[in-house]
């Protein structure tokens, strides 16, 4: 039993065709290809990692809360304390996962950005669905990123493509005319059906079978400007302390393996399982003993698929190559106005 508070939802790495040898050289491919045609976007560049104070304090004082240490840097507890709770963003039904767990750890960078280290920027928007959702539109990122991996028809995408298409297509502002109304058009302009039309699974598969997109794309923005391979514990650490998330593509299956005495659970690799998925990584954290985790973010199938994986098993999963790895950095977001003072 793998002792999973949730239910296995879609998968979505690869076509569902090849073997998990063929799809990470895929994957590497794609990486070397798209690395040598714009080699500034696949290095990490220096960034302001300073938090504010208040922040800072709020955001220790909430992590200590849940028996971890002050240098922890647990990004699922920012997103609580600067919006009030965890956004609870509805399950995918299609094997859409590298866009559907890729924009939740991609508003997580965004909050990041904004309310800890307090750039001069702005969110997408203010709500969490519809019009206004601080997310992009998942489908029209999933769309482009197929195109340039050329995959029509079944479900499934590979993670090098989706971080190339965020730092050269941009991402949809759910708020775009056009897109409300391309939906209003296929009845699916209801306030939960952005950021994805979940329960429409046919609207999603055409964005997937590049339908949509190219009326699309001139609207899109907010570019990526950087991501870096991850290939070691060490390297996934740095970036987490500068508080970059991450998605990652592998045939990796989670399950429980222990409770901690803080009251957490602690999961690792289920060896007698295969998951074909994409899922996301939001920071790290220590227990009272320094012990080491990283939080693996697989909310796509549900809010409660969010797993603690300690130090020494992910070093396990770099050294065997089983996962393709891919941060998120810096994401150009609309720049905030200058504030007008009257004298």
């Amino acid at each position: 039993m793998s002792g999973l508070e949730h239910a296995i939802g879609p998968m979505g790495w690869g076509d569902g065709t090849l073997t998990e040898a063929e799809m990470l050289r895929i994957e590497n491919e794609t990486y070397e290809r798209a690395a040598a045609d714009m080699p500034v976007a696949y290095r990490s560049r220096p960034t302001n990692n300073d938090i504010l104070p208040g922040i800072r304090r709020r955001w220790v004082e909430a992590m200590n809360r849940k028996g971890m240490a002050d240098n922890s840097m647990c990004l699922n507890t920012l997103e609580e304390i600067t919006v009030g709770r965890k956004f609870n963003w509805l399950p995918q039904d299609i094997g859409s996962c590298v866009a559907s767990n890729t924009f939740r750890v991609w508003v997580q960078r965004a909050i990041a950005q904004i309310a800890a280290r307090g750039d001069a920027e702005e969110y997408l928007g203010r709500a969490e669905f519809g019009v206004d959702s601080i997310a992009p539109y998942a489908p029209q990122s999933y769309g482009m990123a197929r195109k340039r991996a050329n995959m029509r028809g079944s479900d499934g995408l590979y993670c090098e493509p989706m971080a190339e298409s965020l730092m050269k297509d941009g991402v949809l502002d759910c708020g775009t005319p056009k897109l409300l109304e391309i939906l209003k058009s296929q009845n699916a302009d209801g306030e939960r059906m952005l950021p994805e039309p979940i329960g429409k699974p046919s609207l999603y598969r055409a964005f997937g079978n590049w339908q949509y997109i190219e009326e699309l794309r001139q609207f899109c923005d907010h570019r990526l400007l950087a991501s870096v391979k991850i290939e070691s514990v060490d390297q996934h650490l740095e970036a987490s302390k500068q508080m970059k998330t991450a998605f990652m593509c592998s045939m990796i299956a989670i399950r429980k393996v222990g409770d901690h005495p803080d009251g957490f659970p602690i999961h690792a690799r289920d060896p007698n399982n295969r998951w074909a998925h994409n899922m996301g990584w939001s920071g790290h954290f220590y227990d009272r003993s320094g012990k080491l985790f990283f939080i693996l973010n697989n909310t796509s199938w549900g809010g409660r698929a969010m797993y603690n994986i300690p130090a020494e098993e992910l070093e396990k999963w770099y050294k065997a190559k089983l996962p393709t790895v891919m941060t998120l950095e810096e994401i150009d977001l609309p720049d905030s106005p200058p504030l007008i003072v009257i004298e």
